[in-house]
């Protein structure tokens, strides 16, 4: 549970869709991706530009899952971004969810399965950092002063190494004992179900993938299917800073950093040449 409370950057991109017509749901072509559980079909794929939502079936060996994407808003500077993993009655196997406002820039980050739920929500206004977390009703607020990655990342190298902390400046005191208690807080719930679980492995893994992206975001230069791109990015930006903190050496975290890194490079492209 090593530099839990390191904050990333996150990239709130917007989500508003534009106003021109689209065509209603569209079927796409299936790709096999080679993954934890094996090699996996992504198939009937359905996507509904108008929805904002598309819809696959995830077949392999080990799975027989359907999965659902969608982007909706819940407020004029609300925008929601879901995935969702089911199994052939609907029950849950994987969700990941991720809520931002625009104009604030507070970030709510979800992850469940059927049994638990680990919610955190992230706000900086430059001065202060405010986190708070939620696993399964065990409600916990940690606060501390905005200072820079590398001055937390030697903060908690000290802390790990059990070096004392007492004499540097007080906003990096501050920090380390707000993540003591964050390791104390967390400790109870290192056996919840979202950690360490193949579903959600697959489902990040899935969503990662380039060639889903393609079916997702199709082959011609529509805003609405390049608004796709952006949702998989703001997704992975806030998966990197949440799944690595929570457990930095877990799968899913790396396949979020790699999802991030790839993220980072398509917003470069598209900001020079468009994504057409």
């Amino acid at each position: 549970m090593k530099r839990m409370m390191a904050c990333a950057l996150l990239v709130v991109l917007s989500l508003v869709g534009c106003n021109r017509d689209v065509q209603g749901p569209e079927q796409a072509d299936r790709v096999t991706l080679n993954t934890a559980m094996g090699d996996v079909v992504v198939e009937d794929v359905t996507r509904d530009l108008n929805a904002k939502r598309m819809t696959a079936r995830v077949v392999g060996s080990q799975i027989d899952a359907n999965l659902q994407v969608s982007s909706s808003s819940t407020g004029e500077n609300q925008q929601v971004v879901t995935a969702t993993l089911t199994d052939a009655d609907g029950n849950l196997l994987y969700m990941i969810e991720e809520t931002a406002n625009t104009l604030t820039g507070e970030l709510i980050y979800r992850e469940a399965t059927e049994q638990d739920y680990l919610e955190v929500g992230i706000h900086d206004d430059e001065q202060r950092t405010r986190e708070t977390y939620d696993a399964d009703g065990d409600v916990a607020i940690f606060e501390y002063p905005s200072i820079s990655e590398e001055t937390k990342s030697r903060a908690l190298n000290l802390h790990e190494h059990g070096l004392p902390t007492d004499h540097l400046p007080a906003d990096i005191t501050e920090y380390v004992h707000q993540a003591e208690a964050f390791e104390t807080y967390y400790l109870p719930h290192t056996s919840s179900t979202i950690h360490n679980n193949p579903d959600g492995e697959l489902l990040v893994q899935v969503l990662t993938s380039p060639e889903v992206s393609q079916l997702v975001i199709g082959g011609d230069d529509d805003p609405q299917r390049v608004l796709w791109v952006q949702n998989f990015c703001m997704w992975a930006n806030a998966c990197t800073a949440f799944s690595c903190r929570i457990a930095p050496t877990h799968p899913v975290c790396a396949f979020c950093t790699v999802a991030s890194w790839a993220c980072t490079i398509i917003q470069l492209v598209c900001s020079w040449f468009g994504c057409a």
